[in-house]
């Protein structure tokens, strides 16, 4: 592979990257806009549905017996299975499920957890389950623009677009160790940071030790173009890389080159 064609699939695959990341964000954002707006005790269900269902509980309470409900059909019930500590900053909580039958009519139906007799604790919100005659209603209903309009989840959406993103990502870092191949078979590293100062730039490259880079080597300054814009020497080194300090009179931007491949005293 060519240079130019490996720079190009490296922008393609930057852009391309962006854009999942762009969605991924979108989705996630939309999922957590729609479970904010709906409040916990709304449930949005269609007959046939058994769903989890939680809620606070008073710690005077220590049997799941002692806890009852109020529905407005018997259609529509909850079924207490255990009590449970933890609940948000280490409340009591108690775990059941919320059963509509297969014949329950489309509607709104209230339920209200009942607490033993005698109990001072102010009685919970009501539940309200709001059953709907078929799926296309249930979709409508949602408030994920996604779901309403795709009939996916939000969180199906961000989750099925991540492998895409990372195959980018992964793509980015294959080409640009290419391009480094490719840039050091001709004298060429290209620089990935740049620091402005007064009067002068700080460039990181990767050329190094390894690459028979020495303190106080001087470099040319090319833009993505391959025109030379100035020169600059080795400030500091490590085995793969290095900092150059320059004096140019326009901005350098990551993406420009060094070149080791200049005539000596050309340092100005």
């Amino acid at each position: 592979m060519t240079l130019l064609y490996v720079t190009r699939l490296r922008s393609w695959a930057g852009y391309t990257a962006a854009f999942f990341f762009l969605l991924i964000f979108a989705a996630l954002l939309d999922g957590l806009i729609a479970k904010f707006r709906e409040p916990l005790q709304v449930f949005h269900v269609l007959p046939g549905t058994v769903t989890e269902i939680t809620g606070p509980l008073p710690e005077t309470v220590k049997q799941i017996t002692s806890l009852g409900y109020i529905s407005r059909s018997p259609r529509v019930r909850i079924e207490f299975e255990m009590l449970q500590s933890g609940y948000f900053w280490g409340g009591n909580m108690w775990r059941g499920r919320l059963v509509v039958d297969p014949d329950t009519q489309p509607g709104q139906y209230l339920l209200t957890v009942k607490l033993p007799e005698g109990s001072s604790e102010k009685p919970p919100p009501p539940y309200r389950v709001v059953v709907f005659a078929d799926a296309m209603g249930l979709r409508q209903s949602s408030r994920s623009i996604i779901l309403r309009h795709t009939g996916l989840s939000p969180w199906t959406v961000a989750g099925s677009l991540i492998p895409l993103l990372a195959v980018n990502l992964l793509l980015i870092f294959r080409c640009s160790r290419r391009i480094e191949n490719l840039l050091a078979q001709r004298g060429l590293a290209e620089i990935y940071k740049v620091a402005a100062g007064e009067g002068y730039h700080l460039v990181v490259f990767g050329f190094g030790t390894e690459h028979g880079l020495a303190m106080g080597q001087e470099f040319a300054i090319l833009d993505p173009e391959g025109h030379q814009v100035g020169y600059g020497k080795v400030q500091d080194l490590t085995p793969t890389d290095a900092v150059g300090r320059t004096w140019i009179n326009q901005d350098i931007k990551p993406g420009y080159l060094v070149s080791l491949n200049l005539e000596k005293g050309q340092w100005g």
